[in-house]
């Protein structure tokens, strides 16, 4: 290998290793950039449906109804179900500590109380 070609390699070489690097570090960058927010069904609708400055704030005021029904009825039912899904649990637990021999009954016990710390 002559002078001139090593120089040429070394260079090569080089500029290889920067390109990486900068495309590495570019890649990294844009995986960690969070997605931007999904357009809502208001922005859709005003895009698509070419809709006028009254129409929005109509359509607006009508989601907003809908937002507000609807986590109240969430709410209701969310209320109702606390009690016979902690029914389930309970028969749960007791079904799987009767398939526990002693000394894993004792673990258990130990990691439940740990956790209610």
């Amino acid at each position: 290998m002559t002078a001139r070609g090593g120089t040429a390699t070394r260079t090569t070489v080089a500029l290889l290793a920067v390109a990486c690097l900068a495309l590495g570090f570019l890649g990294g960058w844009a995986s960690n950039r969070p997605s931007p927010p999904a357009p809502t069904i208001l922005a859709q609708l005003t895009r698509d449906l070419d809709l006028r400055p009254e129409q929005v704030r109509a359509i607006a005021a009508l989601l907003t109804d809908e937002d507000e029904d609807v986590a109240g009825i969430v709410a209701d039912h969310a209320q109702r179900l606390r009690a016979p899904i902690a029914e389930r649990r309970e028969r749960t637990q007791q079904d799987l500590l009767a398939l526990l021999d002693a000394e894993q009954r004792a673990r258990f016990d130990e990691l439940s109380a740990e956790e209610q710390r």
